[in-house]
């Protein structure tokens, strides 16, 4: 599985996800949506961090954000968890209310516009409204100047980013447009590292698979009923067939054996001193 960025580096612009445990509908009401609102400004606000767009669902929030040099969990994990204190609170419940860590989207400024359009109409999708100037729980309407405005909300930057020129023209965008989430894969900024190469260990022992040995062998001594092998290791390179004990006598250890010698030195105590000091400690007392 191809692996990538969960981290925002200063000035980049990302699409922050965040989940309620279980799927759970945490934010029911206006007054939660206005509560979690009020609780994530005040941090937002103290760090250098700038949100141009964000969308309050009931199970899970989305968050257009333009990272700064404070780290996000500097003022999220804050943020989330006076608001998780105070939805417990609400409910008489005790536990978590977010799923651990969000997800970090990392996209280029050309995907801005399409970001703002895939946050706006998450309630359209939902099935909640059928327009999203509708509702409250995006900042569209703060765009068209509909309702309040968050100190906090950075609309000018969202239609800097975005390429419009007014909001009128970032609504007839968002309404037209139905962003889905392979579009905005198209626009991420962090491509995909290669998945690491699967170490393939040599053999460690023989008679695991039929092979002579492997690169991290030691030979074990005799085995029972057999010859003790010629080669102080069994076999560096198998690729070698000189350098392998199989090419020239082949140890007849098996797996087994090696487990059985391996249990029974564990077993073995070990004295915490010499044989002689452990006898004289005996003798005198």
């Amino acid at each position: 599985m191809p692996r990538r960025r969960r981290f925002a580096l200063p000035g980049e612009v990302c699409h922050v996800i965040s989940r309620f445990v279980a799927q759970e509908y945490f934010i029911a009401t206006a007054e939660q949506r206005r509560a979690y609102l009020c609780t994530l400004g005040t941090h937002l606000a103290a760090s250098d961090w700038r949100c141009f767009s964000f969308a309050i669902m009931s199970n899970h929030i989305h968050l257009g954000l333009r990272a700064g040099r404070d780290a996000l969990a500097s003022w999220m994990r804050p943020a989330h968890t006076r608001f998780a204190q105070w939805i417990n609170e609400q409910r008489e419940r005790i536990g978590a209310v977010f799923v651990r860590g969000p997800n970090i989207i990392n996209l280029q400024v050309e995907g801005v516009a399409r970001l703002i359009a895939y946050i706006h109409r998450n309630p359209v999708r939902a099935g909640v409204v059928a327009s999203p100037a509708e509702t409250e729980w995006t900042s569209h309407r703060a765009y068209l100047g509909l309702a309040y405005k968050h100190s906090w909300l950075d609309v000018e930057l969202g239609l800097e980013l975005g390429g419009f020129r007014h909001a009128h023209d970032l609504d007839s965008w968002v309404r037209g447009t139905d962003v889905t989430l392979e579009d905005l894969e198209a626009v991420r900024a962090d491509p995909p590292k290669p998945a690491g190469r699967k170490r393939k260990w040599a053999n460690p022992l023989p008679g695991v698979d039929g092979s002579a040995g492997g690169a991290y062998s030691v030979s074990l001594g005799p085995a029972p009923g057999g010859d003790r092998c010629s080669e102080a290791r069994h076999g560096a390179s198998p690729r070698d067939p000189d350098d392998r004990c199989g090419g020239r006598r082949r140890c007849e250890t098996t797996w087994a054996d090696a487990v059985a010698r391996l249990r029974t030195s564990a077993r073995t105590p070990k004295m915490r001193n010499p044989p002689e000091q452990e006898a004289g400690f005996l003798s005198s007392s």
